[in-house]
């Protein structure tokens, strides 16, 4: 018996139980999958800041042959496999097989469906990276975050099981006794698979080269779990340099036998070798400087620092049932300094803390954090941080816990945790705890020493509460379960409570330092790590998006400065409170370091891999995706090609910092990495 008469006696579910098998399968997924592609991307029509869409017949055509095609080689091999060694095993093919249909069914609609619920919140920039990032750099701190999906998931699995099971018992008691015994004398011998293999790897081969020359589907497509899984392993198997990227990655690799040329590889500048494929051989810019801190005095006895977890800008001024959501820290902000375009630099907790206390992205040997320079200025060093500080390596990396005299957090304090996990990225003090712990603290203090406060409130992390935080703003907290954009208002409104929560406690050390009589002799700084997506760009959370929402952040004082309107990274943030500290109205320190830039770096996952890349001016922002090879200018709200730029100068002027600052910090990171 032969390949194809093989094929042909296979006509029904019970004689072919392996193509119905896989046929059931990628019916299943592609209906699945198309449906969450469309809910979540809606490809078909143009959208707004979307950098492509897919129009013309053609290339829908292209979409749908790619997609199925896809699916039709992955499961369709992985069925080949099985049927090979269920032949060789002499087992029942209808029983094999339908457990093959259940079980790769069941796997693969769990992956679509706890993807797509992941990017029900995030923006499509997500990738594993980015989710470290998030939960501090490391995976198994971000799993603690998706606890209650992950037991809906097993709940839905555990039902999927039973049946299955029934399934089984009812597919062995009415087939046929000749069909549950029959055995083959002739299956599909090795030589066949491997051709049938071979004639269909080049199809994808085929299609996937046609893919690679339409943008707009490439883009799309990609997106499909089976289409991605099988370019990533051709890419792997073109990568003959190893250096990460073959002929099937977008961009492709333009030197597939040097290991030294690829998209966003380092840049080694003035050797004549354009690396990273961008602008030509990187030119080390005139960057280097140095900032005398040896002025800076403590003319504050008391300095406080404090930092609100997930804090969006507008919490100067909002407002929810006619309550104002921040009274104490607005009316800080009245008295004293506004400086109103500060901004995140990434949109996660880790890397803008390091970034606010080191004062630099890429650490360096020669570096002094802000504690350290305060520290031999004469301040004691207080630590009161609602979550755990050495979270992501913080409070070593940015000498923290090396320079603190009293360190109060929430591992030293583990037994106040308002959640009851113990994992580092899920332990949380409330703000009561923290704050009871500073103005405890603030009446044992000895008043001849100078005392530094860094505060860290966690009120606003999601899911926006905890057991036991009071409603502030007349509002009912949002369960866990019913977060989702079809409850915005509801997320918006629990969010601000939380936020309020964080000012009450606020205000609680503002009324202590006051009847300590300690308050005009006290500078305080209120800042955020990072603002916070509320479905008001469709996307919820932090980190996967540039835009204000994720990125821009209050700065207040309680003093009065000259403000600076020029945009302010928190790379910047050392200089700012050290100007303050020393009462320079001026912010010397501050405007000497701006001298150098004109504008805020962001990036989406890392320095060395990033998603996206930006910078932020005081009057729009410019965006590049190294997915897409696409560019941004906000203001203009379309995604364009390199090249299109070329005529505006203005904006290819833009477009060449950008990557000149990346390209700078990629070059620093691999040194820093490599001594």
């Amino acid at each position: 018996m032969n390949f194809i008469t093989s094929i042909k006696e296979y006509t029904s579910i019970r004689k072919h139980p392996w193509i119905s098998a896989v046929i059931g399968i990628v019916i299943t997924v592609q209906i699945v999958e198309l449906i969450l592609l469309i809910r979540k991307h809606n490809f078909f029509t143009p959208g707004f800041l979307q950098p492509y869409s897919i129009e013309s017949l053609q290339d829908r055509f292209l979409f749908f042959s790619a997609s199925i095609y896809g699916d039709l080689f992955l499961y369709g091999t992985a069925a080949l496999v099985c049927f090979f060694i269920t032949s060789l095993l002499k087992r029942k093919h209808q029983i094999t097989a339908y457990h093959f249909f259940f079980s790769v069914t069941t796997i693969s609609l769990t992956v679509l469906l706890a993807k797509y619920k992941a990017l029900s919140y995030m923006s499509d920039t997500i990738n594993f990276a980015i989710i470290k990032n998030i939960a501090g750099g490391s995976l198994l701190s971000a799993l603690t975050y998706v606890a209650d999906e992950a037991v809906i998931i097993v709940f839905l699995l555990s039902i999927a099981f039973i049946v299955h099971w029934i399934g089984y018992k009812w597919l062995k008691k009415h087939l046929s006794r000749e069909a549950l015994t029959e055995q083959k004398n002739e299956t599909f011998l090795l030589r066949h698979i491997i051709l049938f293999f071979t004639i269909a790897l080049a199809g994808l081969v085929f299609i996937t080269v046609i893919v690679q020359q339409h943008n707009n589907v490439r883009y799309f497509v990609i997106k499909k779990n089976s289409y991605t899984l099988l370019t990533s392993t051709l890419d792997s198997a073109t990568d003959f340099d190893r250096d990460g990227y073959g002929y099937f990655s977008f961009p492709a690799d333009q030197a597939m036998f040097n290991p030294r040329i690829y998209p966003a590889a380092v840049d080694i500048p003035n050797n004549n070798i354009d690396e990273d494929m961008l602008l030509g051989d990187f030119q080390l810019p005139n960057k280097v400087y140095s900032l005398d801190y040896s002025g800076v005095t403590s003319d504050f006895d008391y300095v406080f620092f404090i930092i609100i977890e997930s804090g969006r800008e507008e919490m100067l001024t909002k407002k929810v049932n006619n309550l104002i959501v921040a009274p104490n820290i607005q009316k800080l902000s009245e008295a004293g300094t506004i400086f109103p375009n500060t901004y995140s630099h990434t949109g996660f907790t880790v890397t803008s803390l390091k970034a606010i206390f080191n004062g630099e992205f890429i650490p360096k040997h020669n570096q002094r954090s802000l504690f350290e320079i305060l520290k031999e200025s004469g301040y004691e060093i207080n630590i009161f941080s609602g979550q755990a500080s050495s979270f992501g390596d913080i409070s070593k990396d940015t000498k923290m816990k090396e320079t603190a005299n009293h360190l109060f957090d929430a591992v030293t304090n583990i037994d106040d945790r308002v959640y009851a996990s113990t994992a580092l990225g899920s332990l949380r003090l409330s703000e009561e705890t923290v704050i009871t712990g500073v103005t405890s603290h603030l009446t044992k203090a000895r008043p001849t020493n100078k005392h530094f406060y860094y505060i860290n409130l966690q009120a606003a992390h999601f899911p926006y509460h905890y057991p036991g935080m009071k409603n502030f703003l007349e509002v009912p907290p949002i369960p866990r379960n019913k977060i989702s954009i079809s409850n915005q208002e509801w997320v918006e409104n629990s969010y601000w409570n939380a936020i309020a929560s964080a000012d009450n406690a606020i205000g609680e050390l503002i009324t202590h330092l006051k009847n300590l009589n300690i308050f005009d002799n006290s500078l305080i700084i209120i800042t955020a790590d990072h603002g916070e997506s509320l479905f008001d760009d469709g996307t919820l959370g932090h980190g996967h998006k540039i835009n204000d929402a994720q990125l821009k952040i209050p700065l207040i004082t309680n003093v009065k400065s000259s403000i600076i309107t020029d945009p302010i990274g928190q790379t910047d943030m050392r200089e700012v409170l050290l100007d303050l500290i020393n009462r320079d109205n001026n912010m010397t320190l501050t405007k000497n370091k701006l001298t150098y830039r004109e504008a805020v770096f962001h990036y989406l996952g890392n320095i060395s891999e990033p998603v996206q890349i930006s910078h932020t001016y005081s009057d729009d922002r410019i965006i590049f995706d190294f997915r897409t090879q696409k560019i941004m200018i906000e203001s203009s709200g379309q995604w364009k090609q390199i090249n299109t730029i070329a005529k505006h100068t203005q904006h290819s002027k833009m477009f060449d910092e950008l990557i000149y600052e990346w390209e700078y910090l990629n070059y620093q990171q691999s040194i820093s990495q490599g001594e």
